[in-house]
């Protein structure tokens, strides 16, 4: 659910998904504490760590996924080193875990801003479509979804003139 932080997350969800006995589950939370003006990281991947433990503990395939690399977002910027260190965790909490990981932050093509909805927070159609082939290449499934069509869209540069991207 979108603007949840990580305690949220757990609290609304983590049980519910655990009675479940899911054979797999996807996490990413997190990322609303790191946008917040002060995140204790140490404390917040502690309990992140929590969670994925007890989802692997079901037997599920646990499928987590790190933060996108913002640094050419200027809304997003200042948060660029705190979602560093907050992917190295997530990174590390998967290694040791034997978690699957969908390393967003490498997926370098997505600083296409017409893969992201209007917020530039969260992802379009589009970007969900990419998303969703890249989740199937990491779990190793048949991928029959087609690219996206994107659009040509037409941007305002500081000159008052309409150019397209």
């Amino acid at each position: 659910m979108r603007g949840r932080k990580l305690e949220q997350v757990i609290d609304g969800q983590l049980d519910a998904a655990v009675s479940l006995n899911p054979s797999l589950v996807t996490m990413y939370a997190g990322g609303n504490d790191i946008l917040r003006p002060a995140v204790n990281l140490d404390a917040l991947m502690q309990r992140y760590r929590w969670a994925a433990e007890r989802l692997a503990d079901t037997g599920a395939r646990v499928l987590l996924f790190t933060g996108f690399d913002s640094g050419k977002a200027p809304m997003f910027r200042a948060t660029r080193g705190r979602t560093a260190i907050y992917n190295e965790a997530v990174r590390k909490i998967a290694s040791d875990l034997g978690l699957d990981l969908v390393d967003f932050w490498h997926m370098k093509h997505l600083q296409d801003w017409r893969y992201w909805d209007a917020d530039r927070l969260h992802l379009s159609i589009e970007g969900h479509i990419v998303m969703a082939k890249e989740v199937l290449r990491v779990l190793g499934e048949p991928d029959e979804i087609d690219e996206p069509e994107m659009e040509e869209k037409r941007l305002r540069r500081s000159t008052g003139r309409s150019t397209t991207s």
